[in-house]
């Protein structure tokens, strides 16, 4: 299986729960030894609040998405695409949130990245500047 991850449509729950499992800690850390009220717990606290909501809506967009749709085969491709565009901006905000721990051993590199939807428009754009 290959490891990298590129599209939206590659992203599962798995990846989700990584970050969770490995950010988490590392706020609650912060949280637990600086002083309520100081830069360090404000900033944990804000970033601990976001993962909190970025999380379960995330979750809930993946399991969306693999659920069957109904509807005329307009409305599924609408719907697939609003789900789409939900799943690429909250992993983005996700991958932000962690990215400042790039530098820390088990920050995934290959899997912990910004994504883009998966269509020609895109693709070709993503390919056009990769080169």
């Amino acid at each position: 299986m290959d490891r990298n991850l590129r599209w939206s449509d590659e992203l599962s729950s798995s990846d989700v729960e990584a970050i969770e499992r490995f950010l988490g800690p590392r706020l609650r850390r912060v949280l637990d030894t600086q002083p309520p009220g100081s830069d360090e717990h404000r900033a944990a606290g804000s970033v601990s609040s976001m993962l909190s909501e970025v999380v379960p809506i995330l979750s809930s967009y993946l399991q969306a998405l693999s659920l069957p749709q109904s509807g005329t085969a307009a409305e599924q491709a609408a719907s697939a695409e609003r789900l789409s565009k939900g799943i690429l901006l909250h992993w983005n905000w996700l991958v932000c949130m962690v990215e400042p721990w790039r530098d820390e051993p088990g920050f995934d590199h290959v899997r912990w990245k910004r994504l883009y939807i998966r269509n020609a428009e895109q693709q070709a754009l993503v390919e056009r500047f990769s080169q």
